[in-house]
């Protein structure tokens, strides 16, 4: 089998704009054949796609879209119900961020993580700017209620919501 291939070349004419009117070169064509070295097949497999369900919160939950990226940001599954209960009254489920319509300046991300936090976050994490990103503004929420957990004895104690 030979395959033929046409290359084609072109200039381009770049500068001023001439007085006169110039006509492009026609282009030369050039001919080569290409003899094959070897055959190969190529198959490709696509894995199946799959939707899943998260079972982590009943689906009816607040804020259940929220539950994975809570369950990853280490939070247990026990307290789950709770935390995304939090975002629901801190944001409505929303991340809520600079340039956000109801953003008030201080609080940021779906748990609505205040600036008193800054030089903690930023010894943690390098940044103030990860608050916005819902898996560390749930990462850190999740540093605030161990702390408050262990020495204040009730975890929710900086979202002022009432402890068990």
């Amino acid at each position: 089998m030979r395959l033929t291939l046409t290359i084609v070349a072109s200039i381009a004419i770049i500068g001023c704009a001439p007085t006169e009117t110039v006509q492009p070169p026609t282009s030369p064509v050039t001919t080569v054949t290409v003899a094959p070295t070897t055959t190969s097949t190529t198959t490709t497999t696509v894995a199946p796609t799959t939707t899943t369900t998260s079972t982590l919160v009943p689906a009816d939950a607040k804020c259940a879209e929220l539950a994975p990226i809570a369950s990853a940001a280490g939070w247990p599954d026990h307290l789950l119900i709770d935390v995304l209960d939090e975002a629901w009254q801190e944001s409505r489920c929303l991340n809520i961020i600079d340039g956000h319509k109801n953003f008030n300046g201080w609080d940021r991300g779906p748990l609505q993580i205040n600036q008193v936090w800054l030089n903690e976050i930023e010894a943690k994490y390098g940044s103030w700017e990860y608050v916005k990103d819902p898996y560390y503004n749930f990462a850190w929420a999740w540093e605030m209620y161990k702390w408050h957990e262990h020495h204040k004895g009730c975890g929710f104690k900086p979202w002022s919501r009432p402890c068990k």
